[in-house]
């Protein structure tokens, strides 16, 4: 895999734009993402306030870092930063090749599960391209196994890359191969 990432950086630099094929089928093309917009993004989520317990020994209020709530609280900011994370490199480092299939079914598939209040799509305005477009890539187009080449690209740290791969259902299904460069096939 990493030779990849070197193959598609190095099509970069020289004024080509590599297409691959990711895990899921789906044709594009995959450029570094900086890793301060990355940082930046993760920096917005906050950690959670520590509790504080009375220590009657010491007759003084200290941080109880092992409260269950707070503990729970630390585990859903690193749960928000690798989605800040995931979102960053989407935006900015998948080109759609092919754009965003016009047939709907992948559309009217995620909608069902919204329906069976599997996934929440409230957020998006898919009346608007390019926040639809960054649905398919979110939820359709990009695999784990696809997201841990760009974040390689981009310098995302490998915690974070599996923490992000562990955010796509499914891909213990799919072929581990992740995107490959496809024989040919350069954008101009």
């Amino acid at each position: 895999m990493a030779r990849e990432a070197v193959d598609v950086a190095q099509a970069s630099e020289k004024g080509r734009e590599n297409v691959v094929r990711l895990s899921t089928g789906v044709r594009a093309i995959l450029t570094p993402v900086a890793s301060s917009l990355i940082q930046d993004v993760m920096n917005q989520v906050k950690d959670p306030k520590v509790p504080m317990w009375h220590n009657p020994e010491k007759e003084q209020d200290e941080p109880n870092y092992n409260h269950p709530e707070y503990i729970e609280g630390m585990a859903e900011a690193e749960r928000k930063r690798s989605d800040a994370a995931l979102d960053a490199v989407i935006l900015f480092g998948v080109k759609l090749v092919d754009g965003v299939p016009e047939d709907g079914e992948w559309l009217n598939k995620l909608r069902y599960l919204e329906k069976r209040k599997r996934i929440d799509l409230s957020e998006y305005d898919l009346d608007d391209p390019f926040e639809k477009e960054f649905v398919y890539k979110r939820h359709v187009a990009i695999a784990g196994e696809d997201f841990s080449l760009i974040g390689e690209l981009s310098g995302v740290p490998q915690g974070e890359r599996a923490r992000a791969r562990r955010t796509f259902p499914g891909d213990e299904e799919r072929s581990t191969a992740g995107p490959t460069p496809l024989e040919g096939e350069h954008s101009d």
